[in-house]
């Protein structure tokens, strides 16, 4: 597997593939690749665009779950003068599973929170 390839969201190949999209080109960590080419489709007679967070484990632990409103509200500050709901619509197509969040906010007392972060952190599995 390329370093490339090593830094694809397996989320957003799943879920590219259940919606039969082409896949979204790999990119390197270290570079820069707009991918103004990839072709998105109007929804609901609006512009769509993809994004793709990565935030370091300890916001989670510190009580960080990205909700659809919260996605408004972020679209909101940046577009005062829209309206919300009728101009601009955000949701969140994934995040991590609810169990690992709750492990890293300290109310799993199976597993330790701090090792949990160390593991994501490291790339190693969470389950």
């Amino acid at each position: 597997m390329s370093n490339a390839d090593s830094n694809r969201s397996p989320v957003m190949d799943a879920f590219e593939a259940a919606r039969g999209a082409k896949r979204l080109p790999s990119y390197d960590a270290g570079s820069c690749v707009r991918l103004s080419k990839v072709p998105t489709r109007p929804v609901n007679g609006k512009l769509v665009w993809r994004v793709e967070l990565h935030i370091d484990p300890i916001w989670a632990q510190d009580g960080f779950d990205l909700d659809d409103s919260q996605v408004l509200d972020m679209l909101a500050s940046r577009l005062g003068y829209a309206n919300v709901g009728e101009e601009l619509e955000g949701i969140v197509l994934a995040k991590p599973d609810p169990a690992t969040l709750r492990a890293l906010q300290g109310y799993d007392s199976e597993r330790d929170s701090d090792e949990l972060v160390k593991q994501i952190q490291e790339g190693r599995s969470c389950e």
